[in-house]
């Protein structure tokens, strides 16, 4: 619960930095981006910022409260992870503190970008991996799989995280174990088609 409250303040302050603050460049072209609205780089969070851009056109605090979330639902997993993996909770929370005031995550999850979405999502890969890994059903394989695909609709190179994912998964096909590459692979492969077609018919541009 205590660390719960310090996320929830930590993610009032972030908002209230950025709140009045006009967006950079960069953020402007991924709000351009969101209206032009494709799978071939960041759907996911493209598609938050074109429906935050929909309830309240120009209100750029709204814009980037997704981000914020975002990055207080990555220190959540990160410290479900950690406890997954026995560390002790005095490590789990300095690990949290580490990431959290990280300037990658602190800018990642306070202004518009694609790697506030993607982070979260594959630490929910890695969450899911091993709570499968561990034997907790095979339901956590599908949720691997569906974890990797919001990671590619995160961003692209989210595909690139998943080939060594997929690597795993055919590494254990050979010695026998098909389960984790057969229900990973549905969900996976139903949400990164999207992606594919649109790189395919962009030429990769």
């Amino acid at each position: 619960r205590t660390l719960l409250l310090c996320l929830l303040v930590w993610a009032l302050l972030r908002a209230l930095l950025v709140a009045g603050v006009d967006l950079s460049k960069d953020e402007t072209a991924y709000w351009y981006w969101s209206r032009q609205l494709d799978a071939s780089y960041a759907w996911l969070p493209f598609a938050a910022i074109a429906l935050a851009d929909a309830l309240r056109p120009g209100a750029d605090l709204l814009l980037r409260l997704p981000f914020v979330a975002m990055g207080t639902i990555s220190a959540l997993l990160l410290h479900h992870l950690c406890r997954l993996r026995s560390l002790s909770p005095t490590r789990s929370v300095v690990a949290v503190a580490a990431f959290a005031t990280s300037h990658w995550i602190w800018h990642t999850s306070s202004f518009l970008h694609p790697d506030g979405f993607l982070v979260p999502a594959w630490l929910a890969v890695l969450v899911c991996s091993e709570r499968a890994s561990r034997g907790d059903g095979d339901g956590w394989w599908w949720a691997v799989g569906a974890a990797a695909g919001l990671a590619a609709l995160s961003k692209y190179s989210g595909l690139v995280l998943s080939a060594g994912l997929f690597g795993w998964f055919l590494f254990l096909a050979v010695r026998g174990q098909r389960r984790p590459l057969l229900r990973a692979g549905i969900p996976f492969a139903c949400l990164s088609l999207p992606i594919l077609y649109d790189l395919l018919a962009t030429g990769f541009a």
